[in-house]
């Protein structure tokens, strides 16, 4: 198990005796620790908002662009 997810694994752990819920973010470049799901958190984010928009604004940009083409 590496450094990372022994941290998380503890962290979630410790919330759970404290009655506290936990959230992970900042694994959009660490996929596997997405899994901290499976570990008890009730909230795992992937990316940013940002991220997301940029993303499919980029998408939409190419689809107008094609179509322009045509």
């Amino acid at each position: 198990m590496s450094r990372v997810r022994e941290a998380y694994s503890r962290t979630i752990a410790a919330c759970r005796r404290h009655g506290k819920h936990v959230g992970v973010v900042g694994l959009a470049t660490r996929p596997k620790l997405a899994a901290s799901r499976q570990m008890g958190a009730r909230y795992v984010s992937t990316g940013t908002d940002l991220a997301f928009l940029l993303a499919e604004s980029t998408a939409r940009a190419k689809q107008v662009h094609e179509i322009a083409l045509r």
